[in-house]
């Protein structure tokens, strides 16, 4: 989905770095580029996760 690309700039950030997307904010990103926002509720989750694994890969290959 093209869409998700556009999500990064739609992101929660706490102390320790990324923490997920903002749904209502995504919904409306995805909304507007024709993507249902049940379609974006369903899918944010796995692609939070895909982002977090992403970001623990290069946190450990920096560490190390």
């Amino acid at each position: 989905m093209e869409c998700a690309a556009s999500f990064s700039r739609q992101v929660r950030i706490g102390p320790s770095g990324f923490e997920g997307f903002d749904l209502v904010a995504c919904q409306a990103v995805g909304e507007a580029q024709g993507v249902d926002r049940r379609v974006v509720a369903l899918f944010l989750t796995y692609w939070e996760q895909g982002v977090l694994a992403a970001y623990d890969k290069q946190r450990d290959v920096e560490n190390s």
